[in-house]
């Protein structure tokens, strides 16, 4: 109950007021006051959850697990005459640099993608905002070409 709350009833009941005892919570007054605790610059964090994001898109989780049999996935593979090869022969699995590289042209994509949306922010000026469109079309086009790429050598056996 507030105080004033209280001031307004104690005249209409005061059989009730002098018998219970409401009590009073002072609380704190934090205004004005801030804890100055060190965090690092917003910076650093957003280039921690890109990093993060980059390793989620190359199939971080994916590289870490062993398969069933125990063996963790391949950094970098050779054919029968001993050439280094980067594209696994296989579509169900993946070499570590193969992850990396698809990671990185994922993270292309999504960059094209950011500069198209920031491109809606520019209807006054149409010919940046143009060039912002042309410049995310091609980076996610190119994205979309290079993964297509790896796929289709993926599928034919490297």
């Amino acid at each position: 109950m507030s105080e004033v709350f209280i001031n307004k009833i104690r005249n209409k009941m005061p059989w009730v007021l002098n018998s219970i005892r409401i009590p009073y919570i002072d609380f704190p007054d934090f205004k004005g006051r801030n804890l100055d605790i060190p965090t690092p610059s917003r910076n650093v964090l957003l280039g921690l959850i890109y990093i993060f994001l980059f390793w989620l898109m190359m199939g971080g989780v994916y590289l870490m697990i062993p398969d069933s049999s125990g063996n963790t996935p391949l950094a970098l593979g050779a054919n029968p005459q001993g050439e280094p090869i980067w594209i696994y022969p296989r579509i169900t699995d993946a070499f570590v640099i193969e992850s990396i590289v698809a990671g990185a042209v994922i993270f292309i994509g999504a960059i094209g993608f950011i500069i198209l949306y920031q491109s809606t922010k520019h209807i006054y000026n149409t010919r940046y905002a143009r060039l912002l469109i042309a410049v995310g079309f091609i980076l996610a086009t190119v994205t979309f070409i290079i993964l297509q790429y790896i796929i289709i050598q993926a599928k034919s056996g490297g």
